[in-house]
């Protein structure tokens, strides 16, 4: 199994068929508003295929939202967090869109407001079985404090997935409640990502990360089976 997968749970007994594809990461360290990556890997093809984008990134005009796209369909925002300075800042978010047809494509990613970019890291997920629309998301974010946490529900066999930003170069996360995937230093700052799938509901999952203090931002949603 390649790193990052998750396997399919299963078919019987009204248990839902869900799987995680193999993560791909995206990067780019530019001063531009958009970034575009070409021939994109987007997994196997299928009709219950959802395409799930996590982002850190540093903006400097504004604290928008940013936009990702792939090929011509923009991708759902589900969830946003930014630590509210507006410049200079840490952003993450989540995305998500049914995705069925093709195995590569352009994906981009796009300032919100039109503002600048700068450090960004795309995270792109194929899921097969879940929704493109979140059951819960929630955030964290503020310009100090050296730990993020959140708390959201989910119903049985989500797919919950958080992805943290935090303006710094040395720093390393420790997630507790989802399980760390990538923990990486891009240019000037640090990104990170955790996810698991659960089997049983719970109403009030706790996701938090330690960090060195810094303008930080955490975002985390939890998705359903369709």
């Amino acid at each position: 199994m390649l790193p990052g997968m998750i396997p399919f749970v299963g078919f019987a007994n009204g248990v839902p068929n869900v799987s995680i594809g193999t993560p791909v990461k995206l990067t780019d360290d530019s001063n531009t508003d958009t970034y575009t990556w070409a021939s994109t890997s987007l997994g196997d093809a299928a009709a219950d295929r959802v395409m799930i984008a996590v982002a850190s990134v540093r903006g400097f005009s504004n604290t928008a939202p940013v936009e990702i796209s792939i090929g011509a369909t923009t991708m759902t925002l589900i969830v946003s967090s930014d630590d509210t300075t507006g410049d200079q800042d840490a952003q993450a978010s989540i995305h998500a869109v049914a995705y069925p047809t093709g195995t590569t494509d352009t994906v981009e990613m796009v300032g919100g407001s039109g503002g600048d970019l700068r450090d960004g890291v795309v995270w792109l997920i194929p899921v097969y079985g879940y929704s493109a629309t979140a059951y819960d998301s929630d955030v964290d974010q503020a310009t100090s404090g050296s730990s993020s946490s959140v708390t959201i529900g989910h119903s049985a066999y989500n797919f919950v997935i958080g992805v943290f930003a935090l303006r710094d170069t040395t720093s390393t996360t420790s997630w507790t409640g989802l399980t760390e995937i990538e923990d990486d230093e891009f240019s000037d700052n640090v990104q990170s990502y955790a996810y698991d799938e659960f089997t049983v509901a719970d109403a009030s999952l706790t996701v938090s990360v330690t960090h060195d203090s810094n303008d930080r931002a955490l975002a985390v949603a939890a998705f359903p089976p369709a």
